[in-house]
């Protein structure tokens, strides 16, 4: 598996399609426990944790972040939006360091819709994917750069 560029595609694209589907469950389960899904403000960003992200959720905030989104009584996001996503991974470069992270990068994009209004967005992920035991990939972090990153933003509920 770890050197299975094909297995690896599958996997970013799955990946998506979990999210086009709404199964936050499932999305959710595909990060491991250090896991951590990030949107920097600016394409040169490399610190979340002390410059100002657009986003950055560790995995059990985003799960909290989840459950609110798939709430029944949640109404705010009545309808429920939906999303579609064309992603097209570009390169993959298998760990060379102690963590072994490899590291995959990909073009996408994402139409969105809810309530009558249409969003577009694009960039570039980088996913750091964590070899499982059982040889299975999980996320450990996930990071979408915005080609707009700067720009005013409404907020971000849906997870890119």
């Amino acid at each position: 598996m770890m050197h299975d560029p094909e297995a690896i595609r599958d996997f970013v694209v799955q990946e998506c399609e979990l999210l086009d589907q709404g199964d936050f469950p499932a999305w959710l389960d595909l990060f491991d426990d250090r896991g951590f899904y990030w949107i920097p403000r600016t394409i040169e960003q490399v610190d979340p944790e002390n410059e100002i992200s657009l986003l950055y959720n560790s995995k059990p905030i985003l799960a909290v972040r989840l459950n609110r989104l798939s709430h029944p009584r949640q109404h705010s996001i009545a309808p429920p939006y939906r999303s579609s996503h064309v992603v097209n991974v570009i390169g993959i470069d298998w760990p060379e360091t102690e963590d072994g992270l490899i590291e995959v990068r990909s073009r996408f994009i994402m139409h969105e819709y809810h309530a009558e209004k249409e969003r577009l967005f694009s960039g570039r992920f980088v996913h750091h994917l964590a070899l499982a035991p059982g040889s299975s990939l999980k996320i450990r972090m996930k990071r979408v750069e915005l080609t707009n990153c700067d720009a005013a933003f409404e907020p971000i509920e849906w997870p890119i």
